[in-house]
Protein backbone atom coordinates (compact mmCIF):
# COMPACT_ATOMS: atom_id res chain seq x y z
CA UNK A 1 0.00 0.00 0.00
CA UNK A 2 2.86 2.38 0.82
CA UNK A 3 4.34 1.64 -2.61
CA UNK A 4 1.03 2.47 -4.32
CA UNK A 5 0.68 5.74 -2.38
CA UNK A 6 4.27 6.62 -3.26
CA UNK A 7 3.63 5.99 -6.94
CA UNK A 8 0.41 8.02 -6.91
CA UNK A 9 2.36 10.96 -5.49
CA UNK A 10 5.05 10.43 -8.14
CA UNK A 11 2.52 10.56 -10.99
CA UNK A 12 0.95 13.74 -9.59
CA UNK A 13 4.39 15.31 -9.21
CA UNK A 14 5.41 14.17 -12.70
CA UNK A 15 2.38 15.78 -14.38
CA UNK A 16 2.88 19.03 -12.48
CA UNK A 17 6.59 19.25 -13.21
CA UNK A 18 6.11 18.41 -16.90
CA UNK A 19 3.44 21.08 -17.16
CA UNK A 20 5.86 23.61 -15.67
CA UNK A 21 8.71 22.29 -17.91
CA UNK A 22 10.87 21.50 -14.88
CA UNK A 23 11.54 17.99 -16.17
CA UNK A 24 11.67 16.59 -19.68
CA UNK A 25 9.13 13.89 -20.53
CA UNK A 26 11.75 12.49 -22.94
CA UNK A 27 14.22 11.77 -20.15
CA UNK A 28 14.83 8.00 -20.11
CA UNK A 29 14.48 7.81 -16.30
CA UNK A 30 11.19 9.65 -16.48
CA UNK A 31 9.93 7.33 -19.22
CA UNK A 32 10.91 4.25 -17.21
CA UNK A 33 9.13 5.64 -14.15
CA UNK A 34 5.99 6.25 -16.20
CA UNK A 35 6.10 2.67 -17.58
CA UNK A 36 6.57 1.17 -14.12
CA UNK A 37 3.76 3.25 -12.64
CA UNK A 38 1.34 2.18 -15.40
CA UNK A 39 2.31 -1.47 -14.85
CA UNK A 40 1.76 -1.07 -11.12
CA UNK A 41 -1.72 0.39 -11.49
CA UNK A 42 -2.53 -2.17 -14.17
CA UNK A 43 -1.73 -4.87 -11.62
CA UNK A 44 -3.89 -3.17 -8.99
CA UNK A 45 -6.81 -3.01 -11.44
CA UNK A 46 -6.57 -6.75 -12.09
CA UNK A 47 -6.96 -7.54 -8.36
CA UNK A 48 -10.75 -7.61 -8.76
CA UNK A 49 -11.19 -10.96 -6.97
CA UNK A 50 -9.99 -9.57 -3.66
CA UNK A 51 -12.43 -9.16 -0.79
CA UNK A 52 -14.27 -5.83 -0.99
CA UNK A 53 -13.13 -5.04 -4.56
CA UNK A 54 -14.95 -1.70 -4.39
CA UNK A 55 -11.86 -0.43 -2.57
CA UNK A 56 -10.00 -0.45 -5.89
CA UNK A 57 -12.21 2.25 -7.53
CA UNK A 58 -11.87 4.37 -4.38
CA UNK A 59 -8.10 4.22 -4.80
CA UNK A 60 -7.91 4.49 -8.60
CA UNK A 61 -10.54 7.18 -9.30
CA UNK A 62 -8.51 10.18 -7.97
CA UNK A 63 -5.56 9.04 -10.09
CA UNK A 64 -7.42 8.75 -13.40
CA UNK A 65 -6.92 12.41 -14.46
CA UNK A 66 -3.17 12.11 -13.83
CA UNK A 67 -2.92 8.79 -15.66
CA UNK A 68 -4.87 10.05 -18.68
CA UNK A 69 -2.65 13.15 -18.60
CA UNK A 70 0.37 10.96 -19.37
CA UNK A 71 -1.04 10.47 -22.88
CA UNK A 72 -0.37 14.17 -23.50
CA UNK A 73 3.36 13.46 -23.29
CA UNK A 74 3.59 9.88 -24.54
CA UNK A 75 1.04 9.40 -27.31
CA UNK A 76 3.89 8.66 -29.73
CA UNK A 77 5.47 6.08 -27.39
CA UNK A 78 3.55 2.89 -28.21
CA UNK A 79 4.72 1.09 -25.06
CA UNK A 80 3.36 3.74 -22.70
CA UNK A 81 0.40 4.58 -24.95
CA UNK A 82 -0.73 0.95 -25.18
CA UNK A 83 -0.13 0.44 -21.45
CA UNK A 84 -2.43 3.36 -20.60
CA UNK A 85 -5.18 2.15 -22.96
CA UNK A 86 -4.97 -1.38 -21.55
CA UNK A 87 -5.13 -0.12 -17.97
CA UNK A 88 -8.23 1.97 -18.65
CA UNK A 89 -9.76 -0.92 -20.61
CA UNK A 90 -9.16 -3.42 -17.79
CA UNK A 91 -10.45 -0.97 -15.19
CA UNK A 92 -13.67 -0.42 -17.15
CA UNK A 93 -14.10 -4.14 -17.78
CA UNK A 94 -13.61 -5.19 -14.17
CA UNK A 95 -15.36 -2.39 -12.25
CA UNK A 96 -17.91 -0.61 -14.45
CA UNK A 97 -20.78 -2.52 -12.84
CA UNK A 98 -19.87 -1.41 -9.30
CA UNK A 99 -18.87 2.20 -9.89
CA UNK A 100 -20.86 4.98 -8.26
CA UNK A 101 -22.27 7.82 -10.35
CA UNK A 102 -19.34 10.09 -9.50
CA UNK A 103 -16.80 7.38 -10.28
CA UNK A 104 -18.50 6.70 -13.61
CA UNK A 105 -18.47 10.36 -14.60
CA UNK A 106 -14.77 10.59 -13.75
CA UNK A 107 -14.01 7.46 -15.78
CA UNK A 108 -16.05 8.75 -18.74
CA UNK A 109 -14.32 12.15 -18.71
CA UNK A 110 -10.78 10.83 -18.30
CA UNK A 111 -11.32 8.12 -20.92
CA UNK A 112 -12.52 10.79 -23.36
CA UNK A 113 -9.40 12.89 -22.74
CA UNK A 114 -7.20 9.82 -23.05
CA UNK A 115 -8.71 8.90 -26.43
CA UNK A 116 -8.58 12.50 -27.65
CA UNK A 117 -4.82 12.84 -27.03
CA UNK A 118 -4.25 9.36 -28.45
CA UNK A 119 -6.21 10.12 -31.61
CA UNK A 120 -4.63 13.53 -32.19
CA UNK A 121 -1.23 11.93 -32.58
CA UNK A 122 -2.01 8.62 -34.30
CA UNK A 123 -4.51 9.92 -36.86
CA UNK A 124 -1.83 12.23 -38.23
CA UNK A 125 1.22 9.99 -37.98
CA UNK A 126 0.06 6.42 -38.52
CA UNK A 127 -0.18 4.69 -41.86
CA UNK A 128 -1.75 1.22 -41.90
CA UNK A 129 -1.23 -1.26 -44.69
CA UNK A 130 -1.97 -4.97 -44.55
CA UNK A 131 1.03 -6.69 -46.07
CA UNK A 132 0.59 -10.44 -45.58
CA UNK A 133 -2.07 -13.00 -46.50
CA UNK A 134 -0.57 -15.88 -44.49
CA UNK A 135 -2.61 -16.53 -41.32
CA UNK A 136 0.35 -16.66 -38.91
CA UNK A 137 1.96 -13.55 -40.35
CA UNK A 138 -1.39 -11.79 -40.40
CA UNK A 139 -1.82 -12.52 -36.67
CA UNK A 140 1.63 -11.09 -35.93
CA UNK A 141 0.83 -8.00 -37.98
CA UNK A 142 -2.42 -7.50 -36.11
CA UNK A 143 -0.55 -7.50 -32.78
CA UNK A 144 1.14 -4.29 -33.89
CA UNK A 145 -2.23 -2.56 -33.48
CA UNK A 146 -3.06 -3.73 -29.96
CA UNK A 147 -3.36 -0.09 -28.94
CA UNK A 148 -6.24 0.40 -31.40
CA UNK A 149 -7.83 -2.82 -30.12
CA UNK A 150 -7.55 -1.63 -26.51
CA UNK A 151 -9.16 1.72 -27.38
CA UNK A 152 -12.09 -0.05 -29.05
CA UNK A 153 -12.49 -2.49 -26.15
CA UNK A 154 -12.41 0.39 -23.66
CA UNK A 155 -15.41 1.99 -25.36
CA UNK A 156 -17.25 -1.34 -25.53
CA UNK A 157 -16.78 -1.83 -21.78
CA UNK A 158 -17.92 1.73 -21.04
CA UNK A 159 -21.05 1.01 -23.08
CA UNK A 160 -21.90 -2.01 -20.93
CA UNK A 161 -22.74 0.40 -18.08
CA UNK A 162 -26.07 0.98 -19.84
CA UNK A 163 -26.84 -2.75 -19.82
CA UNK A 164 -25.72 -3.01 -16.20
CA UNK A 165 -28.25 -0.32 -15.33
CA UNK A 166 -30.96 -2.27 -17.15
CA UNK A 167 -30.23 -5.49 -15.28
CA UNK A 168 -29.71 -3.92 -11.86
CA UNK A 169 -31.74 -0.72 -11.65
CA UNK A 170 -31.99 -0.95 -7.87
CA UNK A 171 -28.21 -0.83 -7.41
CA UNK A 172 -26.79 2.36 -5.85
CA UNK A 173 -24.02 2.25 -8.47
CA UNK A 174 -26.48 2.77 -11.30
CA UNK A 175 -28.41 5.61 -9.71
CA UNK A 176 -27.97 8.90 -11.54
CA UNK A 177 -26.02 7.55 -14.54
CA UNK A 178 -28.07 8.56 -17.55
CA UNK A 179 -28.08 6.76 -20.86
CA UNK A 180 -27.26 10.12 -22.47
CA UNK A 181 -24.01 10.30 -20.50
CA UNK A 182 -23.00 6.85 -21.72
CA UNK A 183 -24.03 7.69 -25.27
CA UNK A 184 -21.94 10.86 -25.24
CA UNK A 185 -18.70 9.18 -24.21
CA UNK A 186 -19.15 6.31 -26.67
CA UNK A 187 -19.86 8.58 -29.63
CA UNK A 188 -17.10 10.98 -28.64
CA UNK A 189 -14.74 7.99 -28.50
CA UNK A 190 -15.99 6.76 -31.86
CA UNK A 191 -15.20 10.15 -33.36
CA UNK A 192 -11.62 9.76 -32.14
CA UNK A 193 -11.20 6.17 -33.36
CA UNK A 194 -13.04 6.41 -36.67
CA UNK A 195 -10.18 8.13 -38.57
CA UNK A 196 -7.89 5.26 -37.53
CA UNK A 197 -10.19 2.57 -38.93
CA UNK A 198 -8.80 2.61 -42.44
CA UNK A 199 -9.32 -0.12 -44.99
CA UNK A 200 -5.97 -1.55 -43.91
CA UNK A 201 -7.11 -2.06 -40.31
CA UNK A 202 -10.49 -3.43 -41.33
CA UNK A 203 -8.67 -6.22 -43.16
CA UNK A 204 -7.59 -7.62 -39.78
CA UNK A 205 -10.41 -9.96 -38.69
CA UNK A 206 -10.24 -9.50 -34.89
CA UNK A 207 -9.94 -5.72 -35.10
CA UNK A 208 -12.78 -5.60 -37.60
CA UNK A 209 -14.98 -7.79 -35.38
CA UNK A 210 -14.41 -5.62 -32.30
CA UNK A 211 -14.95 -2.41 -34.24
CA UNK A 212 -18.34 -3.51 -35.50
CA UNK A 213 -19.19 -4.81 -32.02
CA UNK A 214 -18.58 -1.25 -30.79
CA UNK A 215 -20.79 0.12 -33.56
CA UNK A 216 -23.50 -2.35 -32.49
CA UNK A 217 -23.23 -1.33 -28.83
CA UNK A 218 -23.41 2.33 -29.86
CA UNK A 219 -26.54 1.69 -31.92
CA UNK A 220 -28.29 -0.12 -29.05
CA UNK A 221 -27.37 2.57 -26.52
CA UNK A 222 -28.67 5.39 -28.71
CA UNK A 223 -31.92 3.49 -29.27
CA UNK A 224 -32.26 3.22 -25.49
CA UNK A 225 -31.69 6.95 -25.12
CA UNK A 226 -34.38 7.74 -27.70
CA UNK A 227 -36.79 5.37 -25.98
CA UNK A 228 -36.08 6.76 -22.50
CA UNK A 229 -34.92 10.38 -22.93
CA UNK A 230 -33.61 11.94 -19.72
CA UNK A 231 -31.73 15.19 -20.18
CA UNK A 232 -32.52 16.71 -16.78
CA UNK A 233 -29.56 15.14 -14.95
CA UNK A 234 -27.14 14.91 -17.85
CA UNK A 235 -23.69 16.23 -16.92
CA UNK A 236 -21.69 14.21 -19.39
CA UNK A 237 -22.49 15.95 -22.65
CA UNK A 238 -19.83 15.65 -25.33
CA UNK A 239 -18.88 19.33 -25.15
CA UNK A 240 -17.84 18.92 -21.50
CA UNK A 241 -15.98 15.63 -21.85
CA UNK A 242 -12.65 17.29 -22.60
Amino acid sequence: MCLMISNSLCITYFINTCSNKRVSAKDINVQESACLSILLYGGVVLACEMSEPERIPHFITPLLPHLSGLMTYYAEDLTICEGLLKMFRDYAEQYISMLTREQCIELFATSARLLKHYSEHHCKNRVVTKRSEAIEEEFEEEQQYNDVMSAIQLLIHLGTKDFTNLCNTASPSSKGVDTSQITDVIFFGLQQILPLMTQGLLHFPTLCQHYFSLVGVSFIVILREKKNPNDDNSVGRSDTLC
